[in-house]
């Protein structure tokens, strides 16, 4: 396990990518809010009304990426399709910036413009997250 929520795993968000998120999924609103405040990644200002969190890990200059493009952070009684895919959303934007996707290109008809690969991203996250979720027998 790697730390930090009562279930934690990665999940890539294509077949073909390296790239992941690490999921947690946490038993409390609480703890979940103190690990996005106070771990190895810290948000200020987030406030206490938010019952999901996706943070995405930019590139410094100079840097070379990691494989590990952010976290999603799940609350265990707020597992609603709304709230994963609302999530999974800010990663997939994330991941679309990372790898300098333009989101707003449908792609003219033409498989593989941005705003398709954006959505396959979503899709694959949401139906990862749930499988998981149903397998560990959290929902």
């Amino acid at each position: 396990m790697i730390g930090g929520g009562r279930w934690v795993w990665r999940i890539g968000a294509s077949r073909r990518s390296r790239l992941y998120f690490v999921v947690r999924v946490f038993e409390t609103k609480r703890a979940m809010h103190e690990w996005a405040r106070l771990g190895p990644n810290p948000r200020r200002g987030l406030g206490r009304r938010y019952y999901g969190l996706c943070s995405t890990w930019g590139v410094k200059r100079g840097e070379r990426a990691g494989v590990e493009v952010g976290e999603i952070l799940l609350w265990g009684k707020a597992l609603g399709v709304e709230i994963v895919t609302h999530e999974c959303c800010h990663a997939a934007l994330g991941l679309a910036r990372r790898l300098g996707v333009d989101v707003r290109d449908g792609g003219e008809g033409v498989i593989g413009g941005g705003e398709e690969r954006f959505c396959g991203w979503v899709g694959v996250m949401v139906r990862r997250i749930y499988r998981r979720l149903y397998r560990h027998k959290v929902i």
